[in-house]
């Protein structure tokens, strides 16, 4: 069945490049308008039919064969002679299988080549030689999902009984320290800067920023609290929380962050005159990902215990380390984000360096714990 979740309200636009999330900002996709509905149907009107599940699947194990005849041969030190004919054959694939995507170019199927133009650029070796590689195991966060329910005292303005309101949901990414899933834990919500004195049994909502990660999940650990959920206050997502120092290893409360916009409407939850003196109660349920659920975006397949993953700087978007370097040999940018990294290309490093770009939709960036940094390529990337 095609996607009909195409639809994001923030950017007010159709985002065909993932499934559930907008690419550009982060926000969940809803069902397109009816104006965008009828332009979209429009335009589709003429495509071929959908191909079916075993044809699909017939495809994609092709296409995957191709990659990886392709990924040998360049560790090989082959050229694009052989490229070209892997691109013939995937040509064919997309053909037999009914499939009306673009075929890639042959400098596309060949990581060797680069360089400049319009075409791309391969990522600074050395910056790919210094991407931290990490072996997944069953406690990382990758492999879990959690979600957040909310639910707001009854209304009882409108009746004597009292109206239920609907419950503010939400899905969260959990820290890479804290109490590991799986775990289903209930308490009231209180926001630490507004009721730091009602931490204790609570699950605690703090802003990102201000202080370290590690900082908040000691300060609510201490105080009582029985989970952390923590606000990210910029777009980049999903985003996995660290601590690299190991300042929180005595902390065994679950620690998970929620998208920006969630975030605010959980706040706006929390101010609401109507809830002032009521008590909001939170839910947080954390499993381990379903097999289809989760996975590398570049090869589409699920991650695994003992994978060896990549994830990329600024927007920490995680891929096998074989599809990341695939990727990165010949593309500048993240798979999924299209989030700029640095090149070999001195000239084209001075015209980013000039234009005071860092992103591939410009700006300066935050760290970790929301401390915007300066636009050194070595200091943002390794400190």
């Amino acid at each position: 069945m095609a996607n009909t979740k195409t639809w994001c309200g923030a950017c007010d636009e159709e985002c065909q490049d993932h499934p559930t999330m907008c690419t550009v900002c982060g926000e969940t996709l809803t069902s397109p308008p009816a104006s965008s509905q009828t332009t979209s149907s429009n335009s589709n009107s003429t495509a071929h039919a959908e191909p079916n599940d075993d044809i699909r699947m017939q495809q994609h194990l092709l296409s995957t064969v191709i990659m990886n005849s392709l990924q040998q041969r360049s560790n090989e030190g082959g050229t694009g002679t052989g490229n070209a004919n892997a691109a013939a054959m995937m040509m064919n694939a997309n053909t037999l299988a009914g499939d009306v995507w673009e075929v890639p170019t042959e400098e596309a199927l060949d990581p060797t080549a680069g360089g400049g133009g319009t075409k791309g650029r391969p990522t600074s070796k050395d910056c790919i030689a210094r991407i931290p590689r990490t072996v997944l195991d069953d406690n990382s966060a990758i492999l879990h999902q959690v979600s957040i329910e909310c639910v707001p005292p009854p209304n009882n303005s409108n009746t004597s009984s009292g109206m239920r309101r609907e419950p503010l949901s939400a899905d969260a990414i959990i820290g890479e320290f804290g109490r590991f899933p799986p775990y289903d834990i209930t308490g009231k919500l209180v926001r630490a800067d507004v009721d730091p004195g009602r931490m204790k049994g609570a699950v605690v909502y703090f802003d990102r920023g201000g202080s370290t990660f590690a900082t908040k999940a000691r300060l609510a650990h201490s105080n009582g609290a029985v989970a952390m959920i923590v606000g990210n206050n910029v777009p980049i997502w999903p985003y996995v929380m660290k601590d690299s120092k190991r300042e929180a290893i005595s902390v065994t409360i679950p620690v998970v962050m929620i998208k920006r916009s969630d975030g605010t409407k959980l706040k706006q939850l929390l101010s609401s005159k109507e809830n002032e003196n009521a008590t909001v109660r939170c839910r947080l349920l954390a499993k381990r990902r379903g097999e289809d659920e989760g996975g590398c975006v570049v090869c589409r397949d699920r991650f695994a215990v003992g994978d060896t993953v990549m994830r990329l700087p600024f927007c920490s978007h995680c891929f096998h380390e074989s599809c990341a370097l695939y990727w990165l040999k010949s593309h500048n940018t993240c798979p999924f984000c299209r989030r700029e990294l640095p090149t070999d290309d001195e000239e084209y490093e001075r015209e980013r360096r000039g234009a005071n770009r860092t992103h591939a939709t410009g700006g300066s960036e935050l760290n970790g714990d929301g401390v915007r940094n300066n636009n050194d390529w070595e200091t943002l990337l390794f400190g």
